[in-house]
């Protein structure tokens, strides 16, 4: 769902919603395309804040649409496969299908690829701080320098300074890449 949404600088933003399982995704970098039937109104160039949806929606961050393009669901490449943030077509095609009933290879759809450029610090402190945990707890084979960075945000309490540090989000990503791969093998 795209809106226009006033916030107290006076800027109009418009907004795209997603299920909260893709926020991780989208925090940390993985998933950097959404699969619509429609372009939403959106455009590229627009900045947008990223939402979970619902009624308890939260403020994942702001960004920019980079790209859209139209194509049949049979046209979808490896790369808006990889953007979406999937590993494999089938598992992309089986979560479409779920969105939208009764999608075909021919049906015409939108790949809105986008790029998160400022993610909200509390949202991302929060998601962040569980996967930083649950990788400590399951013992992961992290090099030494990697493991000391996780130990140092879990226990600085103003991890807003850190939350945006380029070394941070990497190491959380590269995590979460190994705990999805071991929760799914």
């Amino acid at each position: 769902m795209v809106g226009m949404r006033d916030h107290s600088k006076g800027k109009k933003f418009k907004r795209l919603s997603f299920d909260k399982k893709y926020a991780i995704d989208i925090l940390l970098g993985i998933k950097r395309a959404t699969i619509r039937k429609t372009d939403k109104g959106l455009n590229p160039g627009d900045v947008v804040e990223f939402y979970t949806r619902g009624p308890r929606g939260r403020l994942i961050g702001w960004g920019k649409i980079r790209r859209i393009v139209k194509k049949k669901v049979s046209e979808l490449s490896d790369r808006d496969v990889m953007l979406e943030g999937f590993s494999r077509r089938e598992h992309l095609l089986a979560t479409l299908s779920t969105h939208y009933k009764g999608i075909q290879e021919g049906d015409e759809v939108v790949v809105i690829e986008f790029e998160l450029e400022r993610p909200s610090i509390s949202f991302s402190k929060e998601v962040f701080s569980k996967i930083a945990k649950l990788a400590l707890d399951k013992n992961l084979k992290l090099s030494q320098s990697d493991q000391k960075l996780l130990e140092y945000f879990l226990r600085t309490p103003k991890k807003d300074k850190i939350i945006l540090s380029t070394d941070l989000r990497n190491v959380i990503r590269k995590v979460y890449i190994k705990l999805r791969s071991e929760l799914f093998s």
